[in-house]
């Protein structure tokens, strides 16, 4: 991975610059005020597509544990799944 650097390479960000003794050192509250730092996440469309394969995995994997306990065998879900079916054919 290349790391490239932030602005100007000559500046050593672990040393304070000079000031001058007779004056306060604002620099801290300036640089306060005019920068206002904030992150930003970004997820890659790869990333989306991979997490909706695998929400669709785990939805799979809760139909197939309905199918083999026969919960669709049921009488209701027989009857909710025909009225379904009748409603979507004669709209």
């Amino acid at each position: 991975m290349d790391i490239k650097s932030l602005g100007n390479n000559s500046i050593n960000v672990y040393t304070r610059p000079a000031t001058n003794n007779n004056q306060p050192d604002t620099t801290n509250s300036i640089q306060a005020k005019n920068n206002t730092m904030s992150d930003k996440l970004e997820i890659s469309k790869k990333a989306r597509e991979l997490q909706q394969q695998e929400t669709a995995t785990q939805d799979f994997g809760k139909i197939r544990s309905k199918i083999d306990s026969g919960y669709y065998n049921t009488p209701e879900v027989s009857q909710q799944v025909a009225e379904k079916l009748y409603s979507e054919i004669f709209k």
